[in-house]
């Protein structure tokens, strides 16, 4: 055999690479029907009632309402100290962690003025065109207005340059007013997600924001 046969292979064709095989893509997930997130729902609130708990609250890894009640009730009676409490943020969601590791619905738990603390969304907030913050739990102010022609014990939540995003909820400023009024140092800050504001009194902020 020649050298350039022996070079070669011997004059035999070079075999070809074989092509790789084109990549499979999987398939687009499909959307829910309506019906079908409909059932979902259903069946979601039937779990969650089950446990005597909102969707919501299943959700988030909340106490149920009366589980929060009682918790907030027997931590009261012990003297325990806001600064024990933390605030979590989970979406739209503000909960507050108690000191045994569980975790409630901030909103809606009145409970909580009892330490001074006030979570609340925003009323009004559509009429006013300030941005609000958009770094998390940034801060914002309060100002009292005793002599709102609405209400008397309106508190005004507004930037750092003063320029008005809303109100603290009715229900809430009747008590967050007296204690202003009485003379209590609070501090407020914003939650990114959504007009909620969590207001507490400035010495426990230090504890309080710590997740």
């Amino acid at each position: 055999m020649g050298f350039f046969s022996r070079l070669f292979g011997g004059g035999k064709a070079l075999s070809a690479t074989p092509a790789a095989p084109a990549p499979v893509q999987p398939p687009a997930p499909r959307s829910q029907t309506p019906q079908e997130r409909s059932a979902e729902y259903q069946a979601e609130k039937a779990v969650a009632s089950a446990q005597g708990k909102t969707a919501y609250q299943v959700r988030n890894g909340w106490l149920s309402s009366a589980d929060a009640r009682a918790a907030l009730e027997s931590l009261r009676n012990a003297r325990v100290d806001a600064s024990d409490f933390r605030i979590r943020v989970k979406g739209a969601g503000v909960g507050v962690v108690l000191p045994d590791g569980t975790v409630i619905d901030a909103v809606s738990n009145v409970g909580l003025r009892h330490w001074n603390v006030y979570v609340t969304p925003l009323a009004g907030a559509s009429h006013y065109r300030a941005n609000p913050p958009s770094t998390h739990m940034a801060r914002v102010l309060l100002k009292r207005e005793p002599n709102n022609e609405f209400d008397a014990s309106a508190v005004a939540v507004t930037t750092m340059r003063g320029a008005t995003l809303g109100y603290v909820k009715k229900g809430k400023a009747r008590w967050l007013a007296v204690d202003m009024d009485g003379g209590m140092a609070f501090e407020a800050r914003m939650v990114k997600e959504g007009h909620t504001v969590v207001i507490a009194p400035a010495k426990v902020w230090a504890t309080l924001g710590k997740s």
